[in-house]
């Protein structure tokens, strides 16, 4: 049988005229009475209209998710747009919707915060277009992440490493994977391995290349300065020219999948053939790894998971509606995908 404003009215126990207001947006019903009304009419699948919704409530119905720019565009990105996929699920079982913004530093992000000095919200903030926001990547400004702290906005972080006691941090655990990785290697009987690594700047990056260097003193192998190239901008090119070059060595650890098969690249480019003269192991699995020839070893790690997780916490917030909110970091675990490479 099909739900009617009376029953929802006698329910909540108050007037069917009650009930029409709320779920119409009119004028007239508290704000405790609205949030009755609208859980007992989402339990009962009684679908009121979601404006209507949102003028009682003083919400937008919208969940935003930013990124710096460098990442653009996101869904050529293999990483990210994984994490997106999850968010978007999350956003659509919780009837949110779900927007898309770069930074943009204007006039319109600066707000004073309670001790008057200057920060910088993301324009979708300060022009109250969401209700909360997903923040991913390195690279983020940090004054836009200081802002959104000390305003006590709803907010989420992934992958990156901004401390805040009021902002979630979702966080793969690199420091393990790394160890992973290089324990694999190792186990294999490797000794002189080499790694590859990003920007120092990015905390993955570092706590991968931790975790290398962390199995390696537990193995009483001693890294050699020769076969460590990080900081390297062209995702495994450059690096791998150079290791050819100068060093010996059986096995490399890359810092993600996308600087391994740049690597692998170079090798076959002077007759290097990958998993037989050389062991490689990747990090992330990106889709492009299983594909590849042949598959890439791998650290696998859950990145629509991150994303799940991520909107999951936000709408905990959400939900807790409290301006003393604690953040917290959650590590989401990797494994270890074995393939044709190692």
């Amino acid at each position: 049988m099909k739900t009617t404003i009376k029953d929802i009215a006698r329910i909540a126990e108050v007037a069917p005229s009650t009930v029409s207001r709320a779920i119409n947006g009119r004028a007239g019903v508290s704000k405790t009475v609205s949030r009755k009304i609208l859980k007992i009419c989402e339990k009962l699948n009684y679908k009121p209209n979601n404006t209507a919704r949102n003028l009682v409530l003083g919400e937008t119905g919208n969940i935003g998710f930013m990124m710096n720019r460098t990442h653009s565009p996101i869904f050529s990105d293999l990483f990210y747009s994984e994490v997106l996929s999850g968010i978007e699920l999350e956003c659509e079982k919780n009837d949110y919707n779900l927007l898309f913004s770069t930074f943009k530093q204007n006039k319109k992000e600066n707000k004073q915060n309670t001790k008057g000095n200057q920060y910088k919200l993301p324009k979708i903030v300060a022009d109250n277009k969401v209700d909360g926001i997903i923040l991913a990547g390195y690279g983020l400004d940090n004054q836009i992440l200081n802002g959104l702290s000390d305003s006590k906005f709803p907010a989420v972080l992934i992958d990156n490493g901004f401390q805040s006691t009021g902002i979630d941090l979702i966080q793969v655990d690199n420091l393990k994977g790394g160890m992973i990785a290089t324990n694999y290697l190792i186990d294999k009987g490797h000794r002189n391995i080499a790694y590859i690594g990003g920007s120092m700047t990015n905390i993955s990056f570092r706590d991968r290349f931790r975790g290398f260097q962390i199995a390696l003193s537990e193995n009483n192998i001693k890294d050699k300065h020769n076969l460590i190239k990080v900081n390297d901008l062209s995702w495994g090119f450059d690096a791998m020219k150079e290791l050819l070059k100068e060093s010996s060595f059986t096995a490399l650890f890359a810092c993600n999948d996308l600087t391994a098969l740049n690597a692998i690249s170079v090798m076959r480019g002077q007759g290097i053939e990958p998993g037989s003269d050389i062991e490689i192991i990747g990090f992330d699995d990106i889709i492009t790894a299983a594909n590849f020839n042949p598959p890439l070893t791998t650290i696998k790690v859950k990145k629509e998971d991150m994303g799940r997780i991520a909107a999951r916490k936000l709408f905990e917030r959400l939900n807790n509606n409290t301006e003393e909110y604690k953040g917290m970091t959650t590590l989401v675990p990797v494994e270890l995908v074995k393939r044709g490479t190692a």
